[in-house]
């Protein structure tokens, strides 16, 4: 909703939700990824044309001990899909639809714990990589929280690091 209704204003048909990377669309540069990578499923690969990037999103839910681990794991694991994006998207552009080349950003990782509780690194990618304001971000940390608690290895403490729920 964050990138479709938010700032970004992406339109539907440029967010790929949950897709292998090897089935998105050629002019995002994948095709030269191994059988590996190319299996990989980021929960949301996004082109923003009216920005020129294209963004690679995962979002995780794991133990509140775990979540600066899982952000460096992530990361480690999409990285790869990205440089060759990067590269390939280097090479060529997109005559066909118009649009302007894309610059592939580095893979954008949030961490919630299973407490509710956001990870910091993610709090600040999701102001400067999404750009969500305090009001969108807390919207947005709220519903993780409400996933992270319904899951039933949680106990839910309803706290989230970096933002606060109550208006001052």
């Amino acid at each position: 909703d964050e990138l479709c209704n938010g700032p970004r204003a992406i339109p539907k048909g440029y967010l790929h939700l949950e897709t292998r990377v090897k089935d998105l669309p050629a002019e995002y540069g994948l095709i030269q990824l191994s059988t590996r990578h190319g299996s990989l499923t980021p929960d949301l690969v996004a082109a923003d044309h009216r920005a020129g990037e294209l963004l690679l999103i995962e979002v995780t839910i794991v133990e509140d001990e775990a979540l600066g681990r899982y952000i460096s794991h992530k990361q480690r694991k999409y990285t790869p899909v990205t440089r060759c994006m990067a590269t390939t998207l280097a090479k060529v552009s997109d005559n066909s639809s118009g649009n302007a080349r894309l610059t592939v950003l580095q893979p954008i990782v949030i961490a919630i714990g299973t407490s509710g509780q956001m990870h910091q690194t993610s709090a600040l990618v999701l102001r400067s990589a999404l750009y969500l304001d305090e009001e969108r971000c807390c919207a947005f940390a709220g519903k993780a929280a409400a996933i992270a608690a319904s899951r039933p290895s949680s106990t839910p403490r309803g706290s989230i690091a970096g933002f606060s729920r109550s208006k001052n």
